[in-house]
């Protein structure tokens, strides 16, 4: 099974190691704590150990962020007005825009307008379009440049 070892200062994820199930567990089920006593003295003192059960959200890359409370790994916000969805562990922009079958790609986030920008299919040397929230359609920019 998976073990995330994981900076008990910052949440940071340092490493996933593969160890026997059955090391990490007490009275027939893994727990953290059998899982800490396990890989603590094999691995290193000063981090925490959880185990990646089935019920675990996400798995853990180095660098990713971990919530012991959710059981839950997640990476950094890509944008500081991004709202993390704690049901799934990914990051949501707070504005949301329609795909439109694949007619817009090379999706961008102006963080500072708020705004999604993206280029018609097959035009990508052609102006960029912005997602207009209020009317929510694509509008053109007019503008091959953000």
């Amino acid at each position: 099974m998976y073990v995330a070892q994981v900076d008990e200062n910052t949440n940071k994820v340092i490493k996933t190691i593969v160890v026997r199930r059955d090391a990490c567990m007490a009275g027939g089920v893994v727990t953290q704590a059998a899982t800490e006593a396990h890989c603590d003295p094999r691995y290193g003192a000063g981090y925490k150990y959880y185990p990646v059960l089935s019920s675990t959200i996400n798995t853990p890359d180095p660098g990713w962020n971990y919530d012991a409370a959710k059981d839950m790994y997640f990476e950094d916000a890509p944008f500081a007005s991004w709202i993390l969805d704690e049901t799934t562990g990914e990051w949501e922009a707070p504005v949301d825009f329609l795909d439109q079958n694949g007619t817009y790609q090379k999706r961008t986030w102006n963080e500072g307008s708020g705004t999604w920008y993206a280029k018609k299919t097959g035009d990508m040397d052609g102006n960029f379009w912005s997602w207009n929230k209020t009317s929510n359609v694509w509008e053109d920019t007019g503008s091959t440049t953000i």
